[in-house]
């Protein structure tokens, strides 16, 4: 174990580059495409060798035995998938890095360090969101144009210019969003304040046209209302309820979507609301028919159940679930793989805050990840490793009982790993 500094070290000042470089799309752009993106790659590599090589030996092992079910998954995307060597490994580099910036982060980074790196997100993320709304003005369909546009499309880098964010912008706000809705029951921020950035991230979410994230605001939004001791009971109850309310008064559910949809002034997510209030009639006969596709993955899932398409190289890919994607992919391995990893992820990053009161606020950041990732596309690894461990021990430690109760928790893992 090495000693905490209370100094931001040149390494520190290493990690909120890659922060600015993965959440502000105006930083690609800082140099020519080609030497900002390999510049990042040898930023990103000296990170990982530098992590790596401050450990001491137990802590090293830990490290390799959080990576060892990840690694497994970039060994299978080798095999199953025709790309470069070259490219296969920088992919690889960027499904590990944070994980392993988490772990060191969780057992050995000082309170200094945590602030600075949680400030640096949270300009970041504010500065990008302000910059995509002004910019949507002029270019309205952007966000969704981005989710789709081609590398070398001149049109890029016009946007990247003007720093507006696309889909994995827009998404990373709203599953960071609930870190506003905790750090307010957490008295770290003010109710004015909490309000200007939930209507921000609303206003970015309506002029990106993007129906899932709309619907998580809400969700998230419904939070505010909820005690600040909500607990992981609480939160199970209420994914139940809102379940079983869903199911039992369907009617009343269509029909409240529907003048959902008059509200919203947006085309896009006005359309998709509409055709979510037909149940799955409306959804099948609508442009963006997820159902079909979300079958796709569940038959090829069927065909072969075991090893799924391990041994072959044609990837199997609907694009509009991560979760079933990889079930169809990799079969019953795939299954028991990612319930590997989701469980090693809340071990080490979430469940040492079980004790914090309002945990359940952070529970909520875990189980809307896995929401997203079973409808839309990705794993969200950055977000579930990185950036909301990081926010959330950093609101945390502004305060003296939790710090207390956070140095408690490491000193129990330190404990464990020896």
């Amino acid at each position: 174990m090495i000693k905490k500094r209370t100094t931001i070290r040149p390494f520190e000042f290493v990690l909120g580059v890659i922060i600015l470089y993965t959440v502000m799309p105006i930083v690609s752009q800082l140099f020519s495409d080609f030497l900002t993106t390999y510049a990042y790659m040898a930023l990103l590599l000296g990170a990982v060798v530098f992590t790596m090589a401050i450990r001491g030996t137990a802590s090293l092992a830990e490290s390799i035995l959080v990576l060892l079910p990840f690694v497994f998954w970039m060994f299978l995307e080798l095999l199953t998938k025709d790309q470069q060597l070259l490219l296969w490994g920088y992919s690889s580099m960027l499904m590990l890095a944070p994980i392993l910036f988490g772990v060191l982060l969780m057992k050995e980074s000082g309170p200094k360090v945590v602030r600075f790196l949680a400030v640096v997100l949270a300009i970041s993320v504010l500065v990008t969101i302000v910059t995509t709304i002004i910019g949507s003005v002029e270019y309205p369909d952007a966000a969704r144009y981005l989710a789709t546009v081609d590398s070398d499309d001149p049109l890029l880098r016009t946007y990247n210019y003007l720093n507006l964010g696309g889909y994995e912008f827009v998404y990373t706000c709203i599953l960071l969003y609930p870190l506003v809705i905790f750090a307010y029951k957490q008295k770290r921020l003010h109710l004015i304040l909490a309000i200007i950035a939930s209507a921000l991230v609303l206003a970015l979410t309506l002029n990106s046209g993007y129906t899932t994230a709309f619907l998580l605001w809400m969700a998230t939004t419904a939070t505010f209302f909820l005690s600040k001791k909500l607990n992981k009971r609480g939160v199970l109850f209420l994914l139940i309820a809102t379940i079983l309310a869903i199911i039992l008064f369907f009617t009343l559910f269509s029909s409240g979507i529907k003048s959902l949809a008059k509200l919203v002034d947006n085309e896009d997510i006005a359309y998709r609301l509409e055709a979510l209030s037909g149940g799955s009639e409306g959804i099948r006969a609508s442009e963006d028919d997820r159902i079909s596709l979300y079958e796709l993955s569940l038959k090829a899932f069927f065909k072969s159940p075991l090893f799924g398409n391990i041994l072959g190289k044609k990837s199997i890919n609907s694009g509009h679930s991560f979760i079933l994607d990889f079930a169809a992919q990799y079969g019953l391995i795939g299954i028991v793989l990612l319930i590997v990893m989701y469980r090693v992820i809340f071990v080490h990053f979430y469940k040492p805050f079980e004790r914090v009161q309002g945990y359940g606020y952070i529970l909520w950041m875990f189980l809307q990840t896995l929401i997203l990732s079973t409808v839309n596309t990705g794993m969200w690894i950055n977000i579930l490793a990185w950036f909301i461990p990081l926010s959330v021990t950093a609101i945390l430690q502004t305060r003296k009982r939790e710090n207390i109760l956070l140095d408690n928790i490491k000193k129990t893992a330190e404990r464990r790993a020896r």
